[in-house]
């Protein structure tokens, strides 16, 4: 059994512009596969050369765990980017759990949406 990953990036106004999906190896926990799925949110940023990312609020701390190198990757890739990041809770994440979980189900590789 492995875990599923979903990220999905949309406008200040809150309409969804793409969003990727996942089946991938079991994680040693959620903290870890949150962090994976952000690294591939990041990369597709990237790859798109969005310049600008930009969120109201900023989480700066990263917590020594089993994911720490993950952060450290993000920040690597997007040093010369003017992105941020903000938490966001989980009961606003039906999205990502969604996108995810069918991901898990159906052991899809990984796959990325535009919404146009």
């Amino acid at each position: 059994k492995g875990d599923g990953f979903g990220w999905y990036l949309h406008r200040r106004e809150g309409t969804q512009i793409m969003h990727g999906s996942s089946a991938e190896a079991p994680m040693n926990s959620t903290l870890e596969a949150e962090a994976i799925a952000l690294l591939m949110a990041t990369q597709q940023m990237v790859r798109l050369n969005y310049s600008k990312f930009k969120t109201e609020q900023t989480n700066r701390n990263v917590r020594i765990t089993e994911a720490v190198f993950v952060p450290q990757d993000i920040f690597e890739i997007t040093r010369h980017r003017d992105y941020t990041f903000h938490y966001i809770s989980r009961d606003n994440l039906n999205v990502v759990d969604s996108l995810a979980k069918q991901a898990r189900l159906h052991k899809k590789n990984y796959v990325v949406s535009w919404k146009f």
